[in-house]
């Protein structure tokens, strides 16, 4: 209802003054509900920062080999976070030059300790290369403390060294050998027994075959049954730890690595992705020798195929060495070489390498230079070279004398 006042709208009876408060006056009382929003919402602010300076109160964030999360409560899990990426440059004079970068890998690693039970979880993922993102190891362990592990789910085959026992980030050269390509078992999905002593230890597995990664169990990859193992036995004054790659720095100790391989399953892919059932068995027997600024390891590697219409018998030899020019410096050479079944329509296939390691920050931050020369024509492969192989920018080419030389940064946390 309008109130009229001597005939005007009351509003306009007022006096100008009186206009001018009430806009005032309305601010004023709406002040204590916009102030107590305010204050509601530093509140909040200030109890979720007070919440989050109690948990870390509990525990520790820290740096040690990667990313750690360490609460007060012993029995509470640990998370670690590693990662790694290789950016590189290659430059290829096959039939044609070729030039470019790659990034081969880009992995986050996320580990996860729980005292007790002593269980172990990893989840490592590949983020880059040439197959897309993927998972690569999922896997549990469990670790009675007194040398016996059982672990469970996807993991690295324990066969040869190169791959089954180190790290790609870890190796002398740009990659591993083209005898690691050709003969190692992959990732595997099965169960893993590993007992390690003072001066021996071995690794026997039970999986689904040597391509199994990322497989379901009734996928034509999947083995009927494979066994898989290795025994290794150290000497000198090199501690396990040392092993964990192939460079030996100036102030390491000295030691020799003796490693025997085996491996045998009965159907899934055996060679080659269109090879699937028959049976396929591999053996592989490497040394080690490591002293303070040096390093020199070799392998020999044999397998067996039967496809169940043809049967085929491959080999290689490769050995590496290196050592250190500076404090930070080290230089390598490195030979490789393979005997691949006349029935596959292959021969032998060498190839010879050189490079150096600048190791910034060690493997945390290294940049890397190889060169290699292939003198025969990759159809000497016969059937097991499909194209290319990216890892080592090896590409196709029928009158050999290929000339590779790659340029790698690496990053590691």
């Amino acid at each position: 209802m309008k109130i009229v006042r001597n005939g005007l709208p009351f509003e306009a009876s007022l006096p100008s003054r009186t206009m001018r408060i009430l806009p005032v006056m309305a601010a004023l009382a709406s002040a204590p509900v916009a102030f107590a929003t305010d204050v509601s919402e530093v509140a909040a602010s200030m109890l979720a920062d007070a919440e989050m300076r109690a948990f870390l109160s509990k525990g520790a964030a820290t740096y040690d080999g990667g990313f750690r999360i360490t609460p007060d409560d012993p029995d509470a899990p640990r998370l670690t976070i590693k990662g790694f990426f290789q950016t590189r440059l290659f430059l290829n004079a096959a039939d044609d030059f070729e030039s470019g970068f790659v990034l081969p890998r880009a992995r986050l690693d996320f580990r996860v300790a729980m005292p007790r039970p002593k269980l172990q979880l990893r989840i490592n993922t590949e983020l880059a290369g040439s197959r897309g993102p993927r998972m690569l190891d999922v896997y549990g362990v469990y670790d009675n403390d007194d040398g016996f592990r059982v672990r469970f789910g996807q993991f690295r085959g324990r066969f040869n060294r190169a791959h089954g026992m180190t790290s790609v980030s870890r190796q002398l050269g740009l990659d591993r050998p083209l005898n690691d390509v050709i003969f190692r078992i992959n990732r595997v999905q099965g169960l893993e027994f590993t007992f390690q002593g003072e001066r021996v230890r071995t690794f026997a597995t039970v999986s689904d075959g040597r391509a199994s990664l990322n497989s379901d169990f009734i996928s034509d990859r999947s083995a009927d049954f494979a066994l898989t193992g290795r025994v290794e036995t150290r000497l000198g004054d090199a501690s396990w730890r040392q092993y964990r790659d192939y460079t030996a720095f100036p102030d390491d100790d000295f030691g020799v690595l003796l490693g025997l391989g085996g491996h045998w399953q009965e159907g899934g892919a055996t060679t080659a992705a269109a090879d699937f059932g028959g049976r396929f068995g591999a053996v592989t027997f490497d040394v080690g020798l490591e002293g303070p600024g040096w390093n020199l390891s070799a392998s020999v590697n044999g397998r067996w195929v039967d496809s169940g219409e043809e049967t085929f018998e491959d080999y290689g030899f490769d050995v590496q060495g290196g050592a250190f020019i500076t404090d930070d410096a080290e230089l390598f050479a490195a030979y490789n070489h393979v005997w691949i079944d006349n029935d596959r329509g292959g021969t032998d296939f060498p190839s010879i390498g050189a490079g150096g390691n600048w190791y910034i920050a060690g493997h945390a931050l290294k940049f890397t230079v190889q060169a290699t020369y292939y003198p025969e024509p990759t159809t000497d492969l016969g059937t097991l070279f499909t194209g290319r192989i990216a890892s080592l920018g090896l590409l196709t080419d029928v009158d050999g004398d290929q000339v590779v030389i790659g340029a790698q940064m690496q990053i590691s946390f």
